[in-house]
């Protein structure tokens, strides 16, 4: 089997085993900001490690080189939340580019961050249970945006990046697509019946594989 992991998952286990840590000192935060972390995405970081941790894997786990790139802005999105929530700025506030300017990163904790990335990413794939495959690009494959303008098109909900994820799990002829997104996953019944990939959840592709061991 081969399953395609969305960038969701992946930055919820990257956050909390590699740089949540950091962030709890850097901002000064209680133990109690940590263990809300972990109880929220638990599925995602049992998940993620259970896959590196298995020693003989019979399935395929891969992730695009899309996500390596959306890792950036997941790890940039969060650190900003907590940027506004040390600094007291009422949530309805968040929205304002105006108050998101003043949520940018010195350049001491974006070096710390970047490092971190780094080391979490060697962790993620070195062993080889988890690889990186090559985003799917419409200069590479002929029926690219036959594909891809299925699921832009047909399902208006989907953001861009999403699509292209879905569009690579496609060419990727994955049997699983791992995601958090509810958004996605209202879409596994019609994804799977045209494309033959099963829109799974963390949790269910943990007991998956834990069945198969």
């Amino acid at each position: 089997m081969r399953w395609v992991i969305d960038t969701n998952v992946i930055a919820h286990w990257l956050i909390a085993e590699k740089i949540l840590d950091h962030l709890v000192h850097y901002f000064r935060l209680t133990d109690e900001f940590r263990s809300v972390y972990y109880n929220r995405y638990k599925d995602s970081i049992k998940f993620v490690s259970q896959v590196i941790s298995l020693s003989r894997p019979s399935d395929s786990f891969s992730i695009t080189e899309l996500t390596i790139n959306e890792l950036l802005s997941a790890i940039r999105d969060e650190v900003r939340c907590l940027l506004l929530f040390v600094k007291g700025v009422p949530i309805s506030k968040w929205p304002s580019k105006r108050i998101m300017q003043e949520a940018g990163l010195s350049e001491k904790l974006k070096a710390d961050l970047y490092q971190l990335l780094m080391r979490g990413i060697d962790d993620l794939v070195g062993n080889g249970n988890i690889s990186i495959i090559s985003s799917a690009l419409p200069s590479e494959a002929d029926s690219y945006l036959d594909v891809y303008s299925s699921f832009i098109l047909l399902y208006p909900e989907l953001q861009t990046q999403d699509a292209m994820l879905l569009t690579s799990a496609v060419f990727e002829k994955a049997d699983y697509f791992v995601t958090m997104d509810s958004g996605i996953r209202k879409l596994k019944k019609d994804v799977s019946k045209r494309y033959k990939i099963e829109i799974i959840n963390p949790n269910e592709s943990l007991h998956n594989i834990q069945s198969q061991e």
